[in-house]
């Protein structure tokens, strides 16, 4: 079982080519599994890939697929070899017409599809704002002025304001004599 990160790393000051070579074609190798395992779900992992009816396809994986045939074609061809090349580039023509229909099915079809889905993404998007927002404003408003400073909130046997961060500003700091913020003994 191959594990599912990026594959060794590749040290830029590394000249032998036949050790490069093999590192790309390992760090190929990681990320193709790493694709394959989220593109295909087994059923029952004892009866394998081979049985049609034990295999699941995430079709939401097809762009992936597409653009990992593609980049491996484009920057990789000198590392796959001509076998390799003749694979991927049938498995392009293979993938080319579902990725387009995945992509243009992802945003909708039809002009209501499209404000459909974007609609929903949109609420989705001011959804989240809204609750960043009622995190950062407390239920007593008005103890935060503009610079994001709370108004009433002091230390004890303070004068001086803290800001969100809980430290003192540094306008502050600066206007004080030298000696002010050492602690009380």
């Amino acid at each position: 079982q191959l594990p599912l990160g990026p594959g060794p790393p590749i040290p830029e000051d590394l000249k032998d080519t036949c050790k490069r070579k093999w590192l790309h074609l390992r760090r190929k190798e990681h990320r193709w599994a790493k694709l394959f395992n989220g593109f295909v779900k087994l059923k029952d992992a004892q009866k394998g890939v081979h049985d049609d009816d034990n295999v699941l396809y995430d079709t939401s994986k097809i762009p992936d697929v597409w653009d990992n045939l593609y980049y491996d074609l484009m920057t990789h061809r000198q590392y796959l070899g001509k076998e390799a090349c003749q694979v991927a580039e049938s498995l392009v023509e293979l993938v080319h017409p579902l990725n387009e229909w995945v992509c243009l099915s992802e945003y909708g079809i039809s002009e209501s599809e499209k404000v459909r889905i974007g609609v929903d993404v949109t609420w989705r998007l001011i959804g989240k704002m809204l609750n960043d927002l009622e995190f950062m404003i407390e239920d007593d408003s008005g103890t935060i002025d503009e610079a994001g400073r709370h108004t009433g909130d002091r230390d004890e046997d303070s004068v001086l304001p803290r800001s969100v961060s809980g430290s003192v500003p540094i306008s502050i700091v600066r206007a004080l004599p030298s000696g002010a913020l050492a602690a009380p003994t």
